[in-house]
């Protein structure tokens, strides 16, 4: 499954980036996220869903990148075709993070689905 994400965050990172972004950028977008530790500049291609002022996603908790997230982090979206400065945060995973999941992936596995967190970013 890794190679799977590298292959389609290396064709999904240049396309959301480019003036074409408009072919995906309807329900994807990029997060950049800087290492607590290192500093170093994590950025991955995520499907989101908006309501308000708020854009929500999900991402697998094996994820290492998403730790810098704890506790809440700046991060920066590419979102359709724009550089937007946001704060990302993880949310409780309780009954309204699971309905939401299954709202935007009604075909993921039970199995899929608990090892998912969702996150919050606040634009």
């Amino acid at each position: 499954m890794p190679v799977m994400l590298d292959i389609g965050n290396a064709v999904l990172k240049p396309l959301l980036r480019s003036p074409l972004h408009f072919v995906a950028s309807h329900g994807l977008m990029l997060i950049t996220v800087t290492g607590r530790k290192t500093g170093r500049l994590y950025t991955t291609p995520v499907a989101y869903g908006r309501q308000g002022d708020s854009i929500y996603f999900f991402s697998g908790k094996d994820r290492k990148w998403i730790r810098n997230l704890a506790g809440g982090a700046p991060v920066t979206l590419r979102l359709r075709g724009k550089d937007v400065p946001a704060r990302a945060e993880l949310c409780p995973e309780d009954e309204t993070s699971r309905e939401l999941l299954k709202a935007m992936y009604p075909r993921m596995s039970a199995d899929k689905a608990a090892d998912m967190l969702m996150i919050r970013v606040q634009l």
